[in-house]
């Protein structure tokens, strides 16, 4: 498939795929005279990285995280695997810092609701 039929499929725009292909995420493209041919392989590739981006990740630490591996055929599955779990206990931080913050600020309205400030 072209371009074109490969970003609507995908759900994103000519430019994107262009600049997934410059920084290195997607692989170049086959060439039918001077068009980029597409496979169903750059399909998944595609969903990948915005899966990994709506789950936090930059473009540049995607890059980072598959610099040196053979992308051709995906995103590693090992290298996602990885960084999916670094990701997950990076949020279990974040969450339990935020349920002590609640926890804080219920002690800190019952502290106020004892008071005799006005």
């Amino acid at each position: 498939m072209f371009i074109g039929e490969f970003s609507k499929r995908v759900g994103t725009t000519t430019k994107t795929i262009r600049h997934y292909e410059a920084i290195g995420l997607l692989p170049e493209a086959k060439r039918q005279g001077r068009y980029r041919v597409y496979d169903e392989r750059y399909i998944e590739t595609v969903k990948q990285i915005r899966l990994a981006q709506s789950l936090g990740f930059s473009l540049n630490q995607i890059k980072q995280l598959c610099q040196g591996a053979n992308i051709n055929y995906g995103l590693p599955k090992h290298v996602l695997l990885t960084a999916l779990s670094e990701r997950e206990a990076q949020l279990k931080t974040q969450i339990a810092k935020c349920q002590q913050q609640l926890n804080e600020i219920k002690s800190f309205n019952l502290l106020l609701d004892n008071s005799n400030c006005a």
